[in-house]
């Protein structure tokens, strides 16, 4: 009798535990991160010269207006580097 009850519960337990599982591991939102410097020339030769603020992750690529005109701003990845190539949105 207790071999019957084994039988029949142990699947029943199988699949409670492999729900609770998945319900626990649900992948978290991405959030917003904070205001990030991003980065512009108006001229070839410097062309991380100026600053603006983005925030990353986004939809709109980040831009900057200086002069009548509209520049993309660019991040850098390490602080020290001298180019910017890193990609910045805005939300």
């Amino acid at each position: 009798m207790k071999t019957n009850y084994f039988k029949i519960l142990m699947p029943f337990i199988a699949i409670m535990i492999a729900i609770a599982g998945s319900f626990a591991t649900q992948a978290a939102e991405k959030k917003i991160s904070g205001p990030e410097t991003g980065y512009y020339g108006t001229n070839w030769w410097s062309p991380c010269a100026r600053t603006a603020q983005c925030v990353s992750p986004g939809a709109i690529m980040c831009t900057a207006i200086y002069g009548g005109q509209t520049y993309n701003c660019y991040g850098k990845l390490d602080p020290n580097d001298t180019s910017c190539t890193l990609v910045l949105y805005r939300p």
